[in-house]
């Protein structure tokens, strides 16, 4: 641990406490031996020594008295020496890995000759980066294969399970170091290219960090020269993550680029960049400039780290939703009927009564159907896979499809319950690529430039391992080749989700039913996904307008129908939500405002909505919009459309 009040460090800094009580005059001379007067008059030689006696007096004229005053410093900094984008892969906007390694050891530098750091300055580097041949169990029929598993993504270093215990254990201070900080930094690429990825990894990393009570802070990079992308699109993807889990940002991407005299070293970041991004850290945690440490590379890289640092702090970095488009992007489709298509594989007919009862939970009617005439299906999905009958992949077509769903296939049981877990990020068979990841998938969307045809991906592994890291009793399959009826649910939420923006989870059920409480854990581990990797958020808000009937398209005029609205997940803070009729005249809404709080979030509250007499032949469409101190639950919206016969 460490104390943190600058009044607490250097003896010149006792000059700025107010001594004038007797008790702290009298404090002060028994834990020296001398007054404060004759303190004052004494060379500085002699006051260092007196060090300790000095700090004990400010604690108690402070109110700040710890028994950890004179305990060493930790901190662990997680990065990775290898970036997602490397290989041979074509269609590569590569992004060079960021040298988190240089940046602990210049932190463990500064640290290490502060001279306000009474104990030892532990900065320990993990690398994010790890591989690992697997026996892996394709198709059906279960040919197994050696494939190799690289880890780049801070959700596939979480989850890696090759020392996943003691990992775990190491980062919530339960290995034999307590950590002050744990410093987060991701891979470039993913961050850059997959932002929900990088999300969801921070947001459990960080809520492992925090177990152990330790302060998890996130290194704002910036990109390498040459990049596609803007140190802009960094920072609001980090600021974005770090606000919504309450993690404080070091912005050095943003110093950086306001550096007026960068070095060209090689690597990324150069040798000044990685004593900036350092400085960074130092000034986001302890308030003062890295030049107060006797290592010192340029005093006004390290004085202009704080400012930025200081300047950025309660800056208004972004606003309204997150709308760069990734695999992972929603659509905010609000539609009352729900058209998909699939290639009628087994796999897909699975999926079907995940995603068909995810549709109806929230009052919608699914159908599924082939493109005719002029109008498109809303949606197909299938495996992705190029290794794997390619004939029942998603179909890329926007004049017959608005939007298709690609997931990686599942592996048969003979490796399924290991292989999976480490199929987040990346595999090859030898040097060869193979493309049957979570993230594989979505790279050759980007690669394949299919992103701005609404191509996204499902990642299946990612749910899984999350589903098996809260229930390590549960399998991935059903069978000796398809995926379990949990897997299938939150496939099927995951994909509604991310197609409507709609919560299709209902209120958590009683243990007494295992079947049940697992189903309904799939369901949130989907819908939770789905909104953190499209929003970037580290909560889903639960969201719930529920009609009184799924199959009410139509209301005749003068008669009356219900809404329920309610939130299944507490917000941080009360929560208005605001119903209006986009058509003045064609009804009325009583009450047109809803309070919600985290208390009272899941009791339902109902609105009801008279039609005029004078609408018949007319349609309208009800609004539902909130407002909230919560990010998490401001400026949510849904649409329910009706026609009046």
């Amino acid at each position: 641990m460490r104390v943190t009040h600058p009044l607490c460090w250097t003896v010149l800094d006792l000059h700025l406490l107010s001594v004038e009580q007797s008790q702290a005059v009298g404090s002060f001379k028994l834990a020296t031996g001398v007054s404060i007067n004759e303190f004052r008059r004494m060379p500085l030689v002699p006051k260092e020594k007196m060090m300790k006696a000095i700090q004990l007096l400010i604690l108690f004229v402070t109110g700040l008295a710890s028994t950890d005053l004179l305990a060493d410093v930790n901190i662990l900094v997680i990065g990775s020496t290898h970036s997602f984008s490397e290989g041979n892969e074509r269609g590569v906007v590569r992004e060079s890995a960021f040298n988190s390694k240089a940046v602990a050891e210049s932190l463990r530098n500064i640290l290490g000759k502060d001279s306000r750091v009474s104990g030892k300055a532990n900065v320990v580097f993990e690398d994010i980066y790890r591989s690992k041949v697997v026996p892996t169990a394709l198709g059906q029929r279960g040919n197994m294969i050696n494939m190799q598993y690289r880890c780049y993504s801070l959700a596939q270093y979480f989850m890696w399970p090759e020392g996943k215990e003691a990992r775990l254990r190491n980062l919530a201070g339960k290995a034999g170091t307590q950590w002050d900080y744990v410093v987060i930094i991701g891979d470039p690429y993913l961050l850059a290219n997959l932002p929900g990825g990088y999300a969801e990894g921070v947001f459990m990393i960080a809520t492992q960090a925090r177990v152990g009570k330790a302060k998890p802070v996130l290194l704002m990079q910036w990109p390498t020269e040459g990049s596609a992308f803007e140190t802009e699109h960094f920072g609001k993807i980090v600021y974005r993550v770090g606000r919504s889990a309450g993690i404080a940002v070091a912005p050095a991407g943003y110093a950086w680029k306001a550096l007026a005299k960068k070095d060209r070293g090689t690597g990324h970041p150069s040798p000044a960049g990685a004593y900036l991004a350092a400085a960074s850290l130092y000034s986001e945690m302890f308030g003062r400039s890295a030049s107060t440490s006797d290592y010192r590379v340029d005093d006004s890289i390290a004085d202009h780290a704080l400012k930025a640092t200081t300047s950025n702090r309660n800056k208004e970095q972004y606003e309204g939703r997150f709308e760069f488009k990734t695999p992972f992007s929603m659509k905010y489709v609000n539609k009352r009927a729900i058209t998909y298509n699939h290639t009628g594989s087994s796999s897909e007919n699975g999926i079907k009564g995940g995603l068909e009862a995810a549709i109806k939970r929230c009052g919608v009617a699914p159908r599924k159907t082939n493109p005719a005439g002029n109008t498109k299906v809303d949606f197909n999905y299938g495996r992705a896979n190029s290794n794997f009958e390619p004939r029942k992949k998603y179909k890329v077509a926007p004049n017959l499809f608005d939007r298709s769903y690609g997931f990686p296939m599942q592996e048969s049981r003979k490796s399924a319950g290991t292989s999976m877990l480490y199929g987040i990020d990346k595999r090859y068979i030898g040097s060869r690529y193979d493309d049957g990841t979570d993230m594989g998938i979505a790279y050759d969307m980007i690669r394949q430039k299919e992103v701005a045809s609404d191509i996204r991906c499902v990642p299946i592994r990612l749910m899984w391992a999350k589903m098996q890291h809260a229930n390590n009793k549960l399998q991935p399959l059903r069978d000796g080749w398809h995926m379990s009826q949990y897997l299938d649910q939150a496939s099927g939420t995951f994909m509604y989700t991310l197609l409507s923006g709609r919560c299709p989870v209902d209120k958590e059920p009683a243990r007494s039913n295992a079947k049940e409480w697992n189903r309904w854990f799939a369901q949130k581990i989907g819908y939770e996904t789905a909104w953190q990797m499209s929003h970037l958020q580290a909560r889903a808000p639960g969201f719930r307008v529920l009609p009184s009937s799924i199959d009410s398209l139509t209301i005749a005029p003068g008669k009356t129908m219900n809404k329920a609205v309610k939130f299944v997940f507490p917000p941080a803070a009360d929560v208005k939500v605001l119903v209006s009729i986009d058509k003045p005249g064609m009804a009325t809404v009583r009450p047109s405002t809803l309070t919600f709080t985290p208390r009272t979030h899941a009791s339902p509250k109902v609105v009801r909505i008279s039609v005029s007499r004078s609408a018949k032949g007319k349609s309208f469409n009800v609004i539902f919009r909130t407002e909230s101190r919560d990010e998490v639950c401001d400026g949510l919206t849904d649409t329910w459309a009706y026609r009046v016969e």
